[in-house]
């Protein structure tokens, strides 16, 4: 659900998701294949869709960070995500604007059993 500037609210129905395999990762990056989208985003209206935005992870391997810097600070979205919203936000001309983006924070544990 999303409410506007106006107040009004418009509830969304996911019904699609797709994985963007044509991003460039790099250590501690992502770098997204622009190309990539504006197809996915010409196909997704073709169809009847329209992209609510992207999903991105943080992942830990059990030597980077222990579980309470993770909690503190690894579920924080970095300067490059923020710039990436922001650019997100301005590529379409509209003051109603939006951009859902969600970040799953993973964190490589040790067995205990």
């Amino acid at each position: 659900t999303t409410t506007l500037k106006n107040s009004e609210t418009i509830t969304h129905k996911v019904q699609f998701l797709s994985a963007d395999t044509s991003a460039v990762m790099k250590s501690g990056s992502v770098e997204f294949n622009l190309e990539s989208t504006d197809l996915k985003e010409s196909l997704a209206d073709q169809l009847g869709y329209y992209q609510l935005g992207m999903m991105h992870s943080h992942p830990y391997l059990s030597h980077e960070m222990d579980i309470e810097q993770v909690r503190q600070r690894g579920a924080n979205y970095s300067k490059g995500d923020l710039e990436s919203f922001e650019w997100q936000l301005n590529r379409y001309a509209s003051d109603e604007a939006y951009h859902l983006e969600i970040l799953l924070t993973i964190k490589q544990m040790e067995r205990f059993n």
